[in-house]
């Protein structure tokens, strides 16, 4: 094994996904997947044997989950780097692994590219977030995450089907107006279109659907 290899460890309790993660790692000429983990328990004790470069971890995990096992792979130190590889992309999911100490966030669906890309970021002393991830912990850094009451006004209209041609009417605003508004309203909840946006709002409270 030459000095320059990335020492990987692969946790998913998935096997299928397991094997096509190392299969893509494996033919990077600078990583080697020198262990898998099937759980949470598995996970921290192969890291603490191992001592990887980066632990590739999933969050829904048997026996304990991927938060504790992150959590306890960074106390311990038996991982310099954690690259979290999800299926899921909620606000609290994201923010919860990187307060866990998760230097990297790719969702699995994300091409393989982005793995390869985020675990070399993360050796080289950087991180990586998925796009909406990333956007939401820029906008609350930034303290602006709350929509004006103007972008929900805009953004219940957008619920209730209406065209930006419509909202504008309704607002008296133009439509170029209510491109920008939206588009200010993607950037502050991560996401790039209006469906997303509508969907993001009622996760968070900022819309909700009326009783009938």
């Amino acid at each position: 094994m030459e000095d320059s290899e990335t020492r990987v460890l692969v946790c998913d309790d998935h096997e299928l996904l397991r094997l096509g993660i190392t299969a893509d790692l494996t033919r990077q000429p600078d990583f080697v997947v020198v262990g898998e983990a099937a759980d949470a328990e598995q996970a921290v004790a192969a890291a603490r044997r191992l001592r990887p470069d980066v632990a590739v971890v999933d969050l829904r995990m048997p026996r304990g989950g991927g938060f504790p096992a992150i959590r306890q792979m960074k106390e311990e130190g038996s991982t310099g780097h954690v690259v979290v590889l999800s299926s899921y992309e909620t606000h609290s999911d994201a923010d919860r692994a990187i307060e866990a100490g998760a230097d990297a966030y790719v969702k699995k669906e994300d091409p393989p590219e982005e793995l390869v890309r985020a675990i070399r970021k993360v050796v080289a002393g950087g991180t990586q977030l998925s796009a909406g991830a990333g956007a939401r912990l820029v906008s609350r850094l930034r303290g602006d995450e709350l929509l004006s009451s103007r972008e929900v006004e805009v953004l219940r209209l957008v619920m209730a089907g209406k065209s930006n041609r419509e909202i504008g009417l309704d607002l008296r605003i133009s439509e170029g107006t209510v491109k920008n508004i939206l588009l200010s309203v993607y950037g502050k909840l991560g996401v790039d279109d209006r469906t997303a946006a509508v969907v993001a709002a009622l996760e968070r409270g900022i819309l909700r659907i009326a009783a009938h």
